[in-house]
């Protein structure tokens, strides 16, 4: 057996999925969080931008796009078709322990509840021909 290496160009774009501001910049309430502050009204417009120019240079991309649970809203940016990302981190695999208390608090989960969103994911995108990327630690 050999191994060949390879080589992969491209960029890495955290929290992509915020780049885009409601115009205006209001205020929020005490009582919002920063999940309802996404996407933006121009994600899809800066990410065909950011796609066209990674296009010209054979890059590829992965975006990471936290607060977005349906695959539907996901597939918008990396669908074969749509020229926007290549693959995105999501974080709902790591989020599935998180107590009420928030990050630091820890919530008891079972084994189930992996493979439930393990198979959510890989079985939507390979019908839609999306791409994700799955971790279980640090997606850094």
């Amino acid at each position: 057996m050999t191994l060949s290496a390879f080589v992969v160009d491209g960029f890495r774009v955290d929290v992509i999925n915020f780049v885009s501001k409601v115009p205006g910049l209001p205020d929020a309430s005490i009582k919002q969080t920063w999940r309802e502050f996404q996407p933006g009204p121009r994600l899809h417009e800066y990410l065909q931008d950011i796609g066209r120019i990674l296009k010209e240079y054979n890059a590829f991309s992965v975006g990471e796009m936290p607060c977005i649970y349906d695959p539907k809203e996901i597939l918008n940016a990396v669908g074969f078709d749509i020229q926007e990302l290549n693959m995105i981190f999501h974080f709902e695999i790591v989020e599935m322990d998180i107590g009420v208390g928030g990050k630091f608090t820890p919530k008891q989960w079972q084994l189930s509840s992996l493979k439930d969103i393990v198979s959510k994911w890989q079985s939507f995108m390979i019908d839609n021909d999306g791409w994700n990327a799955l971790y279980l630690e640090n997606h850094d």
